[in-house]
């Protein structure tokens, strides 16, 4: 699904470069490309102007968040710019950065199958509950990657889990069961209740569920000879 997100690649070049023009005033050339990387896994398949959620991940410095109105209309000016008025596609250099193969999609090695689907889940239950309180969303977070040390992974793979639930790094392709990513949804869970209350816990659950739903993985039935567990894929049937 390229399209259903509402944007082509030449749209998806556009807003990269439009982003680290608008970052350039304020960030090093090192934070710009971390930015452009959360960016492309966290926020590139959403509205170009739905910019307050990735200010609150990158905005995470005292001094940067005195700045945030100013890197606000920064982007946000530089995000209606047409493309011959931006600067070179920076993906290269933040593939590069991220020891990634520059010709590979921005989205190229996530996890699939069950597992695909489930961390869509996780991804968008934090995300989602970032949106409604960044502060407790980030305790949220400090608590589940706390927790996760009595799976029994190799450090390797700990490592990159932890990263990815600190919202540092995409989902990683490792060898996590599906009932371990059960566990860590359910401990997510548990805290949402705690911190916003069950009502606010269970809505941002299935908003996560829902856009879960849309997810390549959870349509196997388009390529049932790649997925020939293709009626367990649904995220509601996982969980």
């Amino acid at each position: 699904m390229t399209k259903d997100m509402g944007q082509s690649e030449a749209e998806a070049s556009r807003r990269r470069r439009a982003i680290y023009q608008g970052l350039e005033p304020f960030m090093s050339e090192e934070k710009i490309l971390e930015s452009l990387w959360i960016w492309e896994h966290e926020f590139a398949r959403r509205s170009a102007f739905e910019l307050q959620g990735f200010l609150d991940r990158i905005c995470d410095t005292p001094i940067v968040r005195q700045l945030r109105k100013q890197i606000h209309l920064s982007l946000v000016k530089r995000m209606i710019l047409p493309l011959s008025a931006l600067g070179p596609d920076p993906w290269r250099s933040v593939q590069a950065r991220h020891g990634g193969d520059s010709q590979t999609s921005a989205h190229a090695g996530s996890p699939t199958g069950a597992n695909g689907v489930l961390a869509q889940v996780v991804s968008g239950y934090l995300e989602a509950l970032w949106h409604q309180d960044a502060e407790p969303a980030a305790k949220i977070r400090g608590q589940v990657v706390s927790s996760i040390g009595r799976l029994k992974l190799e450090p390797e793979a700990l490592g990159d889990l932890v990263d990815w639930l600190a919202g540092r790094k995409p989902a990683p392709v490792i060898p996590i069961s599906l009932e371990n990513m059960r566990r860590i949804l359910h401990v997510i869970y548990v805290l949402a209740c705690e911190y916003y209350g069950p009502v606010v816990a269970d809505r941002k659950l299935a908003v996560a569920i829902e856009a879960a739903e849309a997810h390549p993985e959870a349509h196997p039935e388009a390529h049932p000879e790649a997925h020939p567990e293709a009626h367990q894929l649904s995220p509601r049937q996982l969980l």
